[in-house]
């Protein structure tokens, strides 16, 4: 378990295969550069309280990333989650508007599609006051039955 207090901004590439990372939290970090945490196989758990965006790549290839939490999230960049095989949760809970997502965010993702890695299908978590606009949000309209209600 690893918290980085003062962190703001996170360098592109920053973590980039540390595969020894398995549960991180950001509680002030506003930025995620490109390809931050990609390739940590390890994470298994993240937490970004005061996120808002999610550069490219950030966390592709976190095979083990099971639970994601960005309650501030405004925009999540190109293929950002890309082969997270177990991601099954992500949560959006505090947001309070819809976030930009780009195309391909969820690619080889259980969010994306049915997972024979993880076994089943993942979920989006967003506040009851969004969900319609979630459901034809540009992007988001295409995984629209793995968007749940909170």
């Amino acid at each position: 378990n690893i918290a980085f207090l003062d962190c703001i901004t996170i360098n592109p590439s920053a973590f980039y295969n540390c595969s020894g990372l398995t549960i991180i939290s950001f509680p002030n970090c506003a930025l995620i550069g490109s390809s931050a945490f990609a390739f940590c196989s390890g994470l298994t758990s993240i937490e970004f309280s005061n996120c808002g965006t999610i550069d490219s790549y950030a966390f592709r290839g976190c095979s083990h990333l099971t639970t994601a939490s960005f309650p501030n999230c405004i925009s999540i960049n190109g293929y950002a989650f890309s082969g997270c095989t177990r991601l099954i949760s992500l949560y959006l809970n505090s947001i309070i508007t819809v976030p930009t997502l780009s195309n391909s965010v969820f690619i080889s993702t259980p969010i994306g599609g049915y997972s024979t890695t993880a076994g089943q299908y993942g979920n989006v978590y967003v506040p009851a006051s969004l969900y319609s606009n979630f459901l034809i949000a540009s992007n988001w309209s295409v995984i629209s039955s793995r968007i749940i209600s909170i």
